[in-house]
């Protein structure tokens, strides 16, 4: 990062900018088994995004390059698909 001055704090700028989130899981019921079987756990699981009063506004720019959209991907310990989405 400080390869050419000011290049480093440049790149730390940017990365200010991306957008703050937080996620929440929370274990509803858990179903046993006999031990040949995998254990059954419901989660509920709660993401968004922190709001920051000093972040821009949407402009057009943004609203065409995506800006604003948030993808999650929902996979297993096994690499198994459970869930695709993208939140505005």
């Amino acid at each position: 990062m400080n390869r050419k001055s000011p290049f480093g704090s440049e790149v730390l700028m940017a990365a200010n900018e991306l957008p703050k989130y937080f996620i929440t899981l929370t274990e509803v019921k858990v179903l046993p088994t006999d031990g040949k079987s995998p254990v059954d756990v419901e989660l509920s699981v709660e993401c968004g995004i922190l709001l920051d009063n000093r972040a821009p506004t949407g402009s057009k720019k943004q609203k065409r390059s995506g800006a604003g959209l948030t993808t999650l991907l929902t996979i297993t310990s096994d690499f198994i698909f459970v869930d695709f989405r993208r939140i505005s």
